[in-house]
Parts: C-alpha cells; structure tokens; sequence
C-alpha cells in the first residue's frame, strides 16, 4: 500500500514568568509543524509493519513566532529526503537516510513504524462502543515521566462508505498533564477521526483545544537574594492531518498493510 500524508500541527504559547509578584518576562509564541509526503509498506507481517519508505515533501518545515514578529523558519533535515525505517529483533528500529538526522527526527522517523501501536481497541467494537487507548502508548508519544499521565477515551460513532472503501469515524478526548522542571503542563484535546477499515488508516485526524501551564520555585535573583517565581499562562493547540490512498508503484515490494490498529500521522 501507498497512501499520501499532510500533517499540520500549530501551537499558541502566551504566559507570563513573575519574580516576587512582578512580570519579570512576558511570552507570546506559536509553533506551526508541516509535514507532507508520501509512506509506502515495505513488509508486513501478522498484522504488523515491518519495514516502510516515507519520501518527505520539500514543504515540509518548522516555524516559530514571537508575538508578531516575521515567523522564524527552521527547516527540517526530513524536507526532501526518503526515509527507510525497519524494525528491528531489538532495539529502536533503524532509520536509513542519506541526510544527517537529528534524534528528534530519527524519532520522528521511527514512529512511522508503530504509528498508533495501543491506541485502538484490543477486541471488536460495534457503534457506540467506548475504549481506552493503552497508558503506554501515550506515555511514548508524549515522553511522559514515571509521574505524568496521559488519557484518550475514544467511541465508534458511525461506519460507511467513503469513496468505496468502509471508514470508521471515531470521537476522541485526549487529556494529558505533564511535568517539566517546575512548571506543570495540561492539554485537553477533543475532536474525531477517520479511520479506513481494511487498512487502519487514519484518512482524517481532526484535534483541539486548550493547555494551561503553571508552576512555582525559588531562584536567586541578581543579587544573591532568594526570590519567588512563578508561572502562569495557557494557550491552544491544533492538530490536522489526512491521508490519501494513492496507487501502488509498479515493480513496488509494499505489501498489504491489514492491521487495524495502524495509522499514517
């Protein structure tokens, strides 16, 4: 199988870090994340995948914005590159490139393997029914600590038809409250997703909503002295991606991709 990917994440920061009751820095930032392309199945066993190529589009890029300065751009070492990832006896999987990869866009790499490994449900489900992803899974896609958590609660609302193939549509509500250094972090992200049947595909993800961040230490200020600091603030997050089934390239050794529980990102 081929299938098409665009991937389109924005993240709107804007807290204040106060010393003794006063606004010492004042953030306003946002991430945007693309990512576009195309992922075919190498191997596949047992439900499982093996091996996978992506070709990475040349758009795919990173932007950062302060306040409403010019965004800042920070391109990708994945932009126009193939990326092959095979899983390995054990270990990480291994990640060919011929361009020099960061760790995180090895990572970024190596979940087109496992891309929903835990999230949907162990057994059949009929309309109506509800579930809860695996901790785990959640823990690895967000790094979360020993003492984070992570929840997504999803329910199968419909099944048709869709451009011939069967596709499942699916609620999900995702709440995750992490810790990093002092500050702790709670994202709260509701939306639906479209699930293709046969495959596992997701053809459609669609996800928002609010984070809030605070937390509280004690620092020296420039002069030695102990000074409390504090930090308040929030923002929202957004995050969109389809697929697209595309044909299968002649003399190509994808195979079928039949695992339910996969999807493109």
């Amino acid at each position: 199988d081929r299938w098409a990917f665009d991937e389109d994440m924005i993240l709107k920061l804007k807290f204040n870090v106060s010393a003794n009751g006063k606004v010492a820095q004042a953030l306003d930032q946002t991430n945007h994340k693309v990512r576009k392309g195309d992922l075919s199945i190498l191997e596949a066993a047992d439900g499982r995948l093996d091996a996978v190529r992506a070709r990475f589009g040349p758009e795919c890029l990173d932007t950062e914005q302060a306040g409403a300065a010019e965004p800042e751009k920070k391109p990708t070492a994945l932009a126009g590159q193939t990326v092959t990832v095979r899983r390995q006896a054990q270990g990480d999987a291994a990640v060919e490139c011929a361009a020099t990869l960061s760790d995180d866009e090895k990572k970024e790499a190596r979940e087109l393997i496992d891309p929903t490994d835990g999230f949907f449900a162990k057994k059949a489900v009929k309309v109506g029914d509800r579930w809860i992803s695996d901790e785990k899974a959640i823990a690895r896609m967000f790094e979360l600590g020993p003492d984070d958590r992570g929840t997504l609660r999803m329910t199968l609302k419909a099944l048709r038809d869709m451009a011939g193939r069967r596709t499942a549509e699916i609620s999900a509500a995702l709440v995750v409250n992490q810790k990093q250094d002092y500050m702790n972090i709670s994202i709260d992200l509701e939306g639906s997703l479209l699930i293709d049947v046969e495959t596992g595909v997701a053809v459609s993800v669609d996800l928002r909503g609010p984070l809030a961040i605070s937390g509280e230490t004690e620092q020296d200020d420039e002069d030695g002295n102990p000074a409390k600091v504090t930090v308040e603030g929030g923002g929202e997050c957004t995050y969109r991606s389809v697929a697209r089934r595309l044909p299968v390239e002649t003399g190509s050794a994808a195979g079928s991709f039949l695992s339910a529980a996969r999807s493109a990102r």
